[in-house]
């Protein structure tokens, strides 16, 4: 939770513009009472589902929203715009669905291009640690499959 400060005062000076939600996997009782002790709205399974089933929840119960960001724990917030520039992009773009994250963890037959000021790069696989989702996006590809809730992929040279 160390770094989930940012996010929270982030949210505190831009409630009129953004909804946050905390999504536990799992009944953590620590991270319920820190929650609560900041006043910072929540969500929790009773046991622990894994992260897709996490996400599918606050698809399921909160689907009223244009954009949806979700974003691991151990990412850090550096930048308070980075939300309203994923919508821009999206804006000028049309495309629906982005990943933010370290160069390295973009892989196979990645591209590169660029529309007016906006850089993207594009691959088959790549980081899940801050993605954004239009509305549409999510009515298209329906929910995250539960394969994705335990697994972790390691890739060979």
């Amino acid at each position: 939770m160390k770094l989930a400060p940012a996010y929270i005062d982030f949210w505190k000076q831009n409630k009129d513009l953004h909804q946050f939600l905390l999504a536990i996997d799992g009944k953590e009782e620590g991270t319920i009472a820190w929650a609560e002790e900041h006043e910072i709205p929540y969500m929790y399974s009773q046991k622990r589902k894994g992260v897709s089933m996490s996400k599918n929840r606050v698809i399921q119960n909160f689907w009223g929203y244009d954009y949806y960001f979700f974003i691991d724990d151990d990412v850090e917030l550096l930048e308070g715009r980075v939300f309203d520039e994923h919508i821009k992009a999206f804006k000028k773009t049309g495309i629906h669905h982005f990943n933010l994250g370290p160069d390295e963890r973009f892989l196979y037959k990645k591209e590169t291009q660029n529309i007016g000021e906006i850089n993207l790069s594009s691959s088959y696989l790549g980081s899940g640690a801050f993605t954004f989702y239009t509305k549409e996006a999510l009515k298209i590809s329906g929910l995250f499959h539960f394969v994705f809730n335990y697994s972790t992929f390691a890739l060979e040279p």
